[in-house]
């Protein structure tokens, strides 16, 4: 295998172990809007956002039902003050919404333990690397530096994901208060959700670049 071979498949290897810890800090992150699941959903609510702060729902994606008879969109009123609209929405969003919700699960919860076992794998081999070079069973400098670069990714990842459902959050809140409760509620949870998405990413890149820039001194 060439070195730009090597080099290449490095790269690649790496790559999918910022996604996965991004992914499982997003996961793990609190915040105060996420999608709901499990007991939070419902025979006839498939999809929706849940409001942490309040321990209840903020918007639900509803098929028909008893006092609804077409799919549409709750906007609890406990939260807003406003009397649920019953937005009228096509059968096909609340289905994508049942799909995304239930993928997003099933991708964190399985992103959060490949990226352990990503993390384990990655110091198991600077170990050995260490080993090869002092020929001592002690962990050396390749275990520092990936260990440091595991701590932070999963520390940059979480601590991004808070600041980014927290700023776009409050921005989501300011371009939604001229359309009065509704517009603040819902442009606070869909700004959350985007903002915490971003912010695990970005997270995860900048606390590996600070654990380079620390051993490359």
């Amino acid at each position: 295998m060439t070195s730009n071979e090597t080099e290449s498949k490095k790269s690649r290897f790496f790559g999918l172990g910022r996604t996965l810890n991004a992914l499982g800090a997003i996961k793990n992150a609190p915040y105060r809007y996420g999608l709901m699941k499990g007991k939070q959903l419902s025979s006839s609510c498939k999809a929706g956002i849940y409001d942490s702060n309040a321990k209840t729902w903020a918007i639900r994606f509803d098929v028909a039902h008893k006092g609804a008879k077409y799919p549409h969109i709750n906007i609890n009123h406990k939260l807003t003050g406003v009397r649920d609209p019953h937005v009228k929405i096509p059968g096909a969003v609340v289905k994508s919404g049942e799909v995304l919700s239930t993928v997003s699960q099933g991708i964190g919860t399985t992103a959060f333990f490949a990226a352990i076992c990503n993390d384990t794998y990655s110091i198991f081999k600077s170990w050995q690397n260490d080993h090869n070079e002092s020929n001592s069973f002690i962990p050396g400098k390749n275990v520092a530096r990936t260990g440091t670069e595991v701590g932070l990714r999963w520390t940059g990842g979480i601590l991004g994901s808070m600041l980014g459902g927290k700023v776009l959050g409050t921005a989501g809140t300011i371009i939604g208060f001229p359309f009065g409760p509704v517009g603040v509620m819902v442009g606070s949870a869909g700004f959350t959700l985007i903002g915490a998405v971003g912010g695990g990413f970005y997270g995860v890149i900048k606390g590996e670049n600070i654990a380079k820039s620390i051993f490359n001194k």
